[in-house]
């Protein structure tokens, strides 16, 4: 059955079927963008017929004549509109039929009937057939457009489906269609979003690069393709989404219609930002592990050094007080590098129950002198708070560095910073709504530090970085106040909640789990140091003045020294008989070659049972971690003073004596 669809304004066939194209003589290739006029000479009427349905959208019947090609027939002819979802038309489908045969019966049947009754008979069989076929082509009509409208049902009902946005737009670059995620997902309907356009829904720093790269597609009729952050118009939060168009077109190049999807990408970019601050964080982890290794081996030269000349000197020499300030700055700059281990998550452990409301009070004691007098510090302590498990001293820093910051917020102005600690019990829904910026919660019972400031509040770009090392804002400082926080809460299986809105300040929640079952200590036990030192100690260490100093130390406080450059050197000692014996091993962890822990497995498989005491740059954690499953007497932390070295070897070889 012959039938075309015909653009409803200018009459161009947009599509013919093969009985189409056969009706009137021509290819299909030929007839797409022709007018309906021309393909069928002598059908007017049928053309004004095509207004009429175009301007009030309903259906409507023509029987005439027309010349195909070149000799008159008579046709009848159906036009019904076809719609968007959204009731607009995009054209109209004509279907003809040729009833020429039957026009010729009814003039013999006129012509019969003048004739006079002799042929009723013939005439009324002929009336009946001629009916019979006029309802089939009803039938096969009706049959056809049912067809249709199941496909239609198909296309919008695949289209609904699918769980992105779903939209397209005409030539221009309007949208004329979108799924119901559109509405659902974007909050706007499509006449509101075609008077605004895509700059009502960008975010502000996506706004140019999308309508240029759209605008770019319209003109040079390319495929599309775009990540930006589009607007819930409801709720106002921006969302990632990437959004890709490609044209449709006709068999002669034409674009006649954008097909375009918007897919929710939130979730993946999440994901995407949370590894890479992991590996930052990691790598930034390993870096600052490093450098404190290898600061703390320098600085065990200068502090040694300083003690050993200032031991040296009368008491009353002029460079007495020099020698007592490069001692100072060595600790303090060992505090520098123990916040670095800290933020590298490798701080040293002692771990204990923890009492936070006395810490707080505490911490506050020793910070009162720190904190200007126009900042009015205010605790808000719950009194049945249970114990949590950690490292005193890491938490201690932790509520330190908080209030330190919260109240040099305030800046100039007279402000408050309020402390308070809280027993909570999160469920999962509670979690959702909480912004963690570092660790992890599950449901659960939780202890809660939390330091608010009134001061000056941290903008979204500055909160973005205030964990990163060595980033500050201040005048004066390291920037590693809240990376050593951050670490040490990953340490110490905590997580931390900041918010903060520009001008009405910040706060700080630590989410701490409390403690279960009996007390831990987990240090090393290293007994305090005895008079009379003696004994032979071997001092194993790559370092040259960690060596000297090492060395010089242990010989002040008694000892006979051997030392070794390395593990294959202190195990060649070891095995010869013209060396010892040794009452002690001072062995350092990290060394080129055979390092700490080879030489330790060695030393063991050689069935040598000396007591061996290690000391590193590294914290004591990654020490224990490294030394797992083996025997040690003790670990000494890097800087010591020479004093406190010769203790730590009395100690070892007195627990060791004990034990024996």
């Amino acid at each position: 059955m012959p039938i075309a669809f015909v653009d409803g304004n200018t009459h161009a066939i947009r599509y013919a079927n093969p009985a189409f194209c056969l009706l009137v003589g021509e290819g299909g290739q030929t007839l797409i963008g022709d007018t309906f006029a021309h393909a069928l000479p002598g059908s007017s009427e049928c053309v004004s017929l095509l207004d009429r349905v175009n301007r009030t959208g309903r259906a409507e019947t023509y029987t005439g004549q027309a010349c195909v090609p070149s000799h008159p027939l008579y046709f009848s002819y159906v036009l019904w509109p076809v719609f968007t979802k959204d009731r607009h038309p995009v054209g109209i489908m004509v279907q003809v039929t040729e009833t020429t045969a039957f026009h010729n019966q009814a003039i013999e049947i006129n012509q019969a009937l003048m004739l006079g009754s002799v042929r009723q008979h013939e005439l009324t069989e002929s009336a009946e057939t001629l009916n019979a076929q006029l309802q089939a082509e009803i039938l096969q009509r009706k049959k056809v457009e049912e067809e249709i409208e199941a496909s239609e049902q198909r296309y919008r009902g695949l289209i609904e489906a699918i769980p992105q946005i779903v939209w397209t737009a005409t030539p221009e670059g309007t949208l004329d269609f979108a799924n119901a995620n559109w509405s659902g997902y974007l909050g706007i309907d499509l006449d509101t979003f075609n008077k605004g356009g895509w700059a009502m829904l960008l975010h502000p720093n996506d706004t140019d690069r999308t309508t240029q790269a759209w605008a770019s597609g319209l003109q040079s009729g390319l495929a599309f393709e775009i990540e930006h952050r589009l607007r819930n118009n409801l709720t106002g939060n921006f969302r990632w989404y990437l959004s890709r168009a490609v044209p449709l077109e006709t068999e002669d190049g034409q674009i006649f219609k954008w097909f375009g999807t918007s897919t929710d990408m939130e979730d993946q970019k999440n994901a995407e930002l949370a590894m890479f601050n992991k590996q930052k964080l990691e790598s930034l982890g390993i870096l600052a592990g490093g450098i404190a290794h290898d600061f703390n081996n320098l600085l065990t030269g200068i502090m040694g050094g300083a003690s050993l000349a200032a031991d040296a000197l009368p008491p009353s020499h002029f460079l007495q007080s020099i020698l007592s300030d490069m001692v100072r700055s060595s600790e303090r700059a060992a505090h520098l590098t123990r916040q670095m281990l800290a933020y590298a998550g490798k701080g040293s452990f002692f771990i204990e129950q923890v009492d936070i409301n006395d810490l707080v009070r505490t911490t506050g004691d020793l910070i009162r002198a720190s904190i200007p007098n126009h900042v009015h510090v205010s605790f808000d302590l719950r009194h049945d708070l249970p114990p949590v498990t950690a490292d005193s001293g890491q938490i201690e820093q932790v509520a330190m560095n908080l209030m330190l910051n919260a109240a040099e917020a305030i800046e100039s102005k007279s402000g408050s910073v309020t402390v308070k600690t809280d027993f909570v019990k999160l469920t999962e829904v509670e979690i959702e709504q909480i912004q963690l910026t570092t660790g992890s919660l599950v449901p659960g019972a939780y202890v809660v530090l939390q330091v608010q400031d009134n001061g000056s509040g941290i903008s979204e770009a500055i909160l973005a970085r205030i964990f990163d090392p060595f980033y500050t804002t201040k005048f004066t400082g390291r920037g590693l106040g809240l990376s050593a926080v951050q670490g040490i809460l990953r340490m110490q299986k905590g997580a931390l909640e900041v918010r903060s809105t520009v001008g009405n300040g910040s706060t700080f929640r630590v989410y701490l789990p409390p403690a279960t079952g009996k007390k831990l200590n987990l240090k090393i036990p290293v007994q305090p140091a005895m008079k009379g030192h003696s004994g032979t100690i071997l001092v194993v260490d790559d370092e040259e003045t960690v060596r000297r100093v090492s060395q010089l130390a242990l010989e002040n406080g008694g000892f006979s020294v051997r030392i070794a450059a390395g593990g294959e050197e202190a195990l060649r000692i070891l095995q010869s008989k013209t060396e010892g014996p040794f009452s002690l091993i001072l062995l350092d962890l990290s060394m080129p070659g055979m390092g700490g822990k080879e030489m330790l497995r060695q030393l063991r498989a050689l069935g040598i049972d000396i007591p061996v005491l290690i000391y590193s740059g590294y914290s004591e954690e990654a020490v224990l971690k490294e030394f797992s499953g083996q025997v040690i007497a003790g670990f000494i932390q890097k800087p010591f003073t020479p004093r406190q070295l010769a203790d730590y070897v009395s100690g070892a070889l007195n627990a060791e004596r004990l034990h024996r």
